[in-house]
């Protein structure tokens, strides 16, 4: 599977230097695996957060609003694209540890 125009959807709100050293990086994924039996997921077992990017070109705030509700995760919100962890790292890192911090 391959991304039609990822500048524009998954690197959108990167600079364009930026966003063009990822594009150089990325790599087709693999069609195989889509249609195997899960026979386990541990968002039943235990708590999690999502990270729903406001301003994702990929996938709708609503698309991402009803993942996070099948899982029961917390959700986060970010004024980012799809590529979150890449814009805006530090909000990622704080989301993580708090996460982290109340599995103690």
């Amino acid at each position: 599977m391959t991304c039609i125009s990822p500048l524009t959807t998954l690197f959108s709100d990167l600079p364009t230097p930026v966003a063009e050293t990822w594009l150089a990086t990325l790599q087709p994924q693999p069609a195989e695996g889509w249609n195997d039996i899960i026979t386990y997921g541990a968002w039943k077992d235990v708590p999690s957060i999502y990270l729903l990017a406001e301003e994702d070109k990929v996938l709708p705030s609503e698309i991402q609003e009803q993942c996070a509700a099948l899982a029961g995760s917390e959700v986060v919100r970010v004024k980012a694209g799809h590529m979150l962890m890449l814009n805006q790292p530090d909000k990622c890192l704080k989301v993580i540890l708090r996460a982290v911090a109340g599995l103690g």
